[in-house]
């Protein structure tokens, strides 16, 4: 298959090119490929230079392809300017709908879009896919959101062969997100906690969602559906735990009342520290049961696992 891999040098990008890479034209787009370098002499596989910004370069891309799948986006920052929020809209909505257009243009038989599980808002438990929405004061959910809806509405066109993954957390070899930061913390002998640490957090582990990408190819069941995406769920508490086990650190649990986040929660403005307490002290679960049964997908790595696995990566 010719598969055309947005954001090919990102965590799951990387790891998605490693599953794909032997048996398929592999068309990569990303703003750099330093982890991809050994992969260069490979004739099946071609490196891009082109702007995802950039409508006309998109669309005039010259190569046949049969598959889009598109990872790149502008995550793991706050927007603090009019101008910063305004790149998460070029990039995560704007970008999309050039991809789209490209695919309607080459007639493709699959668009697989990533999308997140943010859209659900600051706080969910256990929500399906057609729950509702609260993506208000997140640009970066926001952006995700119009970036769906456009595809959907291709979808409902007859024009758009697409499927949406909704996917919680990604920890892994690469990630640069809140995993990464609190094993670091854990090298520090110190670990944030609200409360008891009782919230949860659904994951997934990078090679699963990997896995799961690449088990749908072509599969026209999935054609026009939304599905979350995660391993499952764990109690903040759980995780810490497990981190230290697995890195073998001894370090502090620094706990913050719960009664103080719920008093920030009702202040009419934000303070960054408290922000980042919020996001630990907040339960976000989705319901993975449609993955489970409908792809009949089982993800392969517990979180222990999946730590285990990338411990050589977050010892870096």
């Amino acid at each position: 298959m010719k598969i055309l891999i947005t954001g090919a040098n990102g965590s799951l990008g990387y790891h998605l090119v490693e599953m794909l890479k032997d048996n398929n034209e592999l068309y990569l787009l990303d703003l750099n490929f330093d982890r991809l370098n050994d992969l260069k002499e490979q004739n099946n596989i071609h490196f891009l230079n082109t702007n995802i910004l950039d409508e006309d370069q998109i669309l005039n891309l010259d190569f046949e392809l049969d598959i889009i799948i598109h990872l790149a986006a502008k995550v793991h920052t706050k927007a603090k300017t009019d101008a910063e929020k305004e790149e998460f809209f070029q990039i995560n909505t704007e970008a999309t709908k050039y991809l789209y257009q490209l695919a309607l243009k080459k007639n493709i038989s699959h668009f697989i879009f990533i999308s997140t599980i943010s859209l659900y808002g600051k706080e969910f438990i256990e929500v399906r896919e057609n729950s509702s929405l609260n993506y208000e004061n997140n640009p970066y959910a926001e952006s995700k959101y119009l970036a769906e809806k456009t595809g959907v509405d291709l979808y409902n066109n007859n024009a758009l062969p697409l499927t949406i993954l909704r996917l919680a957390t990604l920890y892994g070899k690469y990630d640069r997100g809140n995993y990464k930061k609190l094993i670091n913390f854990a090298y520090k002998g110190l670990l944030p906690m609200v409360g008891q640490g009782n919230n949860q957090k659904s994951i997934i582990y990078v090679k699963d969602a990997a896995a799961l990408i690449t088990k749908i190819l072509n599969n026209k069941s999935t054609y026009g559906e939304i599905y979350n995406v995660s391993e499952g769920d764990y109690k903040y508490s759980e995780i810490l735990d497990t981190i230290t086990a697995v890195f073998e650190q001894k370090v502090l649990k620094i706990k913050a009342p719960e009664i103080l986040i719920n008093l920030y929660k009702k202040l009419p403005f934000a303070l960054p520290v408290f922000n980042k307490l919020e996001t630990l002290s907040t339960t976000t679960t989705v319901d993975n049961s449609k993955m489970l049964q409908e792809l009949d997908f089982k993800p392969g790595y517990s979180f222990k696992e999946g730590l285990e696995d990338a411990k050589e990566y977050y010892r870096q």
